[in-house]
């Protein structure tokens, strides 16, 4: 089963705001985002990957 953070749990990892990840998102940058209505969701795997320098 996948696993998957909000913009809030993903902030709070990489220690920036979530304003921060929706002008990313906005820009095209930063781990893929999946979408719900109107709430952003990051797979961890994808998150670690880019962690990682893998995108």
């Amino acid at each position: 089963m996948k696993t998957y953070l909000t913009q809030h749990q993903l902030g709070a990892r990489w220690c920036i705001s979530p304003k921060t990840l929706r002008q990313w998102f906005l820009l095209g940058w930063g781990p893929p985002v999946h979408r719900v209505g109107n709430i952003c969701l990051y797979d961890l795997d994808a998150v670690l990957a880019w962690e990682g320098g893998v995108q």
